[in-house]
């Protein structure tokens, strides 16, 4: 799956991608993007913007800290009718239980910090 690795042929289950890579293309052997300069990627880093995944509504960026978390209210999460015989309602796309999920991307560097290219935690400068 995206955000892993498979080194090996006929694993039982992938590996996660490690900390300062980016892992965005199914059937990877070795991550091949390394996390980009001003920005720390922590381990299953699956896209450079987690928006691009997604529709812009079930996301919501904060302009300051550059970070992304999900929208439990938005109308992506709407309920349906179930069709007939069955009763009831029930929803195409589940929520993350919380609204602090965070997309799997690279985080900003923090101010006071310096993130060279391919970094998977802040280095004080």
């Amino acid at each position: 799956p995206v955000g892993y690795i498979c080194p090996n042929f006929g694993m039982a289950s992938p590996i996660l991608c490690p900390a300062g890579f980016i892992c965005s293309k199914l059937g990877l052997q070795t991550p091949v993007a390394s996390c980009m300069a001003g920005h720390y990627c922590l381990p299953g880093t699956k896209s450079h913007l987690s928006i691009a995944n997604s529709t812009t509504e079930t996301w919501i960026l904060n302009d300051e800290s550059g970070v992304i978390t999900v929208a439990t209210t938005s109308d992506a999460w709407i309920y349906v009718a179930r069709t007939s015989p069955a009763t009831g309602r029930r929803r195409l796309r589940h929520p993350p239980n919380t609204n602090s999920t965070i997309g799997q991307m690279p985080f900003p560097c923090p101010i006071g910090h310096f993130c060279r290219d391919g970094v998977s935690s802040v280095v004080h400068k």
